[in-house]
Protein backbone atom coordinates (compact mmCIF):
# COMPACT_ATOMS: atom_id res chain seq x y z
CA UNK A 1 0.00 0.00 0.00
CA UNK A 2 2.82 2.13 0.77
CA UNK A 3 4.86 2.12 -2.52
CA UNK A 4 0.99 2.39 -4.30
CA UNK A 5 0.68 5.18 -3.13
CA UNK A 6 3.97 6.41 -3.36
CA UNK A 7 3.67 6.30 -6.86
CA UNK A 8 0.68 7.92 -7.13
CA UNK A 9 1.99 11.02 -5.09
CA UNK A 10 5.58 10.86 -7.28
CA UNK A 11 3.15 10.46 -10.42
CA UNK A 12 1.61 14.31 -8.95
CA UNK A 13 4.67 15.58 -8.42
CA UNK A 14 6.31 15.26 -11.68
CA UNK A 15 4.00 17.88 -13.23
CA UNK A 16 4.83 20.82 -10.53
CA UNK A 17 6.99 22.70 -8.99
CA UNK A 18 7.92 22.12 -5.63
CA UNK A 19 8.44 24.17 -2.41
CA UNK A 20 9.96 22.08 0.75
CA UNK A 21 9.93 23.08 4.57
CA UNK A 22 12.40 20.76 6.50
CA UNK A 23 13.69 20.98 10.17
CA UNK A 24 15.55 18.98 12.53
CA UNK A 25 15.64 18.50 16.41
CA UNK A 26 16.57 16.23 19.11
CA UNK A 27 14.47 14.76 22.01
CA UNK A 28 14.26 14.74 25.24
CA UNK A 29 15.60 11.97 24.98
CA UNK A 30 18.73 12.70 22.84
CA UNK A 31 17.50 11.23 19.72
CA UNK A 32 17.63 13.25 16.31
CA UNK A 33 15.00 13.86 14.12
CA UNK A 34 14.59 15.32 10.48
CA UNK A 35 11.55 16.03 8.93
CA UNK A 36 11.16 17.13 4.66
CA UNK A 37 7.53 17.99 3.05
CA UNK A 38 6.81 19.46 -0.07
CA UNK A 39 4.20 21.93 -0.71
CA UNK A 40 2.62 22.69 -4.29
CA UNK A 41 -0.37 24.14 -6.22
CA UNK A 42 -2.32 22.43 -8.61
CA UNK A 43 -3.83 23.38 -11.39
CA UNK A 44 -7.03 24.09 -9.68
CA UNK A 45 -5.03 26.18 -7.89
CA UNK A 46 -5.25 24.41 -4.77
CA UNK A 47 -2.50 23.98 -2.10
CA UNK A 48 -1.06 20.24 -1.20
CA UNK A 49 1.25 18.95 1.18
CA UNK A 50 2.44 15.80 1.79
CA UNK A 51 5.39 14.26 4.84
CA UNK A 52 7.92 12.69 2.55
CA UNK A 53 10.54 12.18 4.92
CA UNK A 54 10.37 11.94 8.73
CA UNK A 55 13.19 10.00 9.92
CA UNK A 56 16.08 9.54 12.65
CA UNK A 57 19.06 11.34 11.76
CA UNK A 58 22.68 10.64 13.40
CA UNK A 59 23.41 14.31 13.51
CA UNK A 60 22.80 17.85 13.18
CA UNK A 61 25.66 18.74 10.73
CA UNK A 62 25.10 20.78 7.35
CA UNK A 63 26.78 17.56 4.95
CA UNK A 64 24.65 15.21 7.40
CA UNK A 65 21.47 17.15 6.50
CA UNK A 66 22.29 17.70 2.87
CA UNK A 67 22.81 14.19 1.92
CA UNK A 68 19.85 13.39 3.34
CA UNK A 69 17.70 15.71 1.64
CA UNK A 70 19.25 14.86 -1.67
CA UNK A 71 18.68 11.23 -0.89
CA UNK A 72 15.22 11.58 -0.33
CA UNK A 73 14.58 14.20 -3.37
CA UNK A 74 16.35 11.67 -5.40
CA UNK A 75 14.16 8.59 -3.90
CA UNK A 76 11.05 10.76 -4.61
CA UNK A 77 12.25 11.52 -8.00
CA UNK A 78 11.79 15.33 -7.40
CA UNK A 79 13.98 18.11 -9.43
CA UNK A 80 11.75 20.78 -9.62
CA UNK A 81 12.40 22.25 -6.36
CA UNK A 82 11.29 26.20 -6.26
CA UNK A 83 11.80 26.89 -2.71
CA UNK A 84 13.05 25.55 0.18
CA UNK A 85 12.28 26.85 3.73
CA UNK A 86 14.65 26.40 6.36
CA UNK A 87 15.33 27.40 10.04
CA UNK A 88 18.18 29.90 10.10
CA UNK A 89 21.22 28.04 11.43
CA UNK A 90 24.99 27.75 10.56
CA UNK A 91 23.98 24.02 9.63
CA UNK A 92 21.15 24.65 7.69
CA UNK A 93 23.37 27.05 5.63
CA UNK A 94 25.72 24.53 4.58
CA UNK A 95 22.86 21.49 4.17
CA UNK A 96 21.08 24.30 1.28
CA UNK A 97 24.91 24.70 -0.19
CA UNK A 98 25.36 21.46 -0.45
CA UNK A 99 21.95 20.62 -1.87
CA UNK A 100 22.46 23.19 -4.75
CA UNK A 101 25.75 22.03 -5.59
CA UNK A 102 24.42 18.15 -6.37
CA UNK A 103 21.42 19.99 -8.01
CA UNK A 104 23.16 21.47 -10.10
CA UNK A 105 24.46 18.42 -11.50
CA UNK A 106 21.33 17.04 -12.18
CA UNK A 107 19.99 16.06 -15.67
CA UNK A 108 17.40 18.72 -15.45
CA UNK A 109 17.90 21.15 -12.78
CA UNK A 110 15.54 23.76 -11.62
CA UNK A 111 15.65 26.70 -9.69
CA UNK A 112 16.57 26.35 -5.98
CA UNK A 113 16.08 29.38 -3.99
CA UNK A 114 16.78 28.91 -0.13
CA UNK A 115 14.87 30.73 2.51
CA UNK A 116 15.54 31.03 6.11
CA UNK A 117 13.23 31.19 9.20
CA UNK A 118 13.47 32.26 12.73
Amino acid sequence: MYEEKKEEIQMVLRNHRVCLTTDTWTSVHNINYMVLTTHFIDCGWNLHKRILNFCVIPNHKGNTIGKLLETCLLQWRIDKVLTVSIANASANKVAIKYLQRKMAGWKNPQCLVASSCM
